[in-house]
């Protein structure tokens, strides 16, 4: 992540089994949550919905991805409790869990 900050001088969030932020000022931040239910085609693309809601919504350039990066990881979390199982769910189950993980307003 702190590569492609430092490359493109950008907020970054690199998406993986634990999704790191990082930001050009050096500092990184880990989201260390990796449910299964996340593993499936089109699952990624959910947060890049969030990330753009969040930002229109006045968030900071750095809370941002990280709030959403965490957000996209816990509505999994959510979808796996609602289904009672760890199976990888569609983009969709995603979406919907989020009511549950997002705040009012951000």
């Amino acid at each position: 992540a702190l590569h492609f900050v430092w490359w493109w001088n950008q907020f970054v969030v690199v998406k993986g089994a634990f999704s790191v932020g990082a930001r050009p000022a050096g500092k990184i931040t880990v989201i260390p949550v990796a449910p299964c239910s996340l593993a499936s085609p089109g699952t990624g693309d959910v947060p890049s919905g969030i990330l753009v809601g969040l930002r229109s919504q006045g968030g900071e350039a750095y809370a941002v991805p990280v709030a959403g990066a965490w957000f996209h990881a816990n509505a999994g979390v959510a979808a796996e409790k609602r289904f009672a199982s760890p199976i990888p769910v569609a983009a969709r189950d995603i979406i919907n869990m989020l009511p549950e993980v997002l705040p009012q307003r951000f």
